[in-house]
């Protein structure tokens, strides 16, 4: 298995597994709004990228705070977090 596949699906499997935040709704907008919030809010880059389906996955990291999010894009460019943690 090559790195970048092991990540992803480890990434995948996390966002899955992780408990959802209590009466907090999913961040959902454009793609560039979405990756926006999350470089400037924080400080996170995408690493990432590949097909899910008919959706584009994306896994987000901040290395210092060591934060990561995964979202998933829409054929519509609307992405919506499918997870985040520490």
């Amino acid at each position: 298995m090559t790195r970048t596949a092991a990540v992803l699906a480890a990434a995948a499997l996390a966002a899955f597994l992780m408990p959802v935040a209590q009466a907090a709704p999913p961040l959902c907008g454009p793609r560039a709004t979405v990756a926006d919030y999350l470089g400037v809010r924080h400080g996170e880059t995408v690493i990432v990228r590949a097909m899910a389906g008919t959706r584009v996955f994306e896994l987000y990291t901040n290395p210092e705070k060591r934060t990561w999010t995964v979202i998933l894009t829409d054929n519509r460019g609307v992405a919506c977090m499918g997870g985040a943690g520490t």
